[in-house]
């Protein structure tokens, strides 16, 4: 199983490079979590597809332009880890971000029942398993 979820996030990440942020959401299970962890300036704990809906178009709101690459990806058990690369274009302010960052993306029965978004690579490896 766990190469079917490794393609589905290469899937997912091919369609948020292209910008198209809601890629995922065929892949959701119902009761979907969303965790943006505290190191994000947009954090919190997103309920389901219509609560990750709402926290992207709020955050979305503030960018002119914004996609993710991925760059890494690897399997640990259920859950695959996506190193990856967010960048975007201030609406306001003009400004062009770049910040790597890591994804966990969680299954079961071949649907993503949890995304973490983790900026530390360590803390990333420790929530996937890989150290202690």
């Amino acid at each position: 199983m766990s190469q079917e979820n490794v393609k589905a996030v290469e899937r997912i990440l091919a369609g948020w490079a292209a910008g198209d942020l809601g890629a995922a959401i065929g892949d959701f299970d119902p009761h979907i979590v969303l965790v943006v962890r505290p190191s994000f300036p947009e954090h919190g704990v997103f309920l389901g597809p219509d609560g990750i809906r709402d926290y992207m178009g709020r955050f979305l709101a503030q960018w002119e332009r914004y996609a993710i690459e991925g760059k890494n990806v690897q399997a640990v058990g259920d859950t695959v880890l996506a190193g990856v690369i967010q960048r975007g274009t201030g609406k306001v302010s003009g400004v062009q971000t770049e910040t790597p960052s890591f994804v966990l993306f969680t299954f079961r029965a071949a649907k993503i029942v949890r995304m973490d978004f983790v900026l530390d690579e360590r803390e990333a490896l420790e929530a996937a398993g890989l150290r202690e």
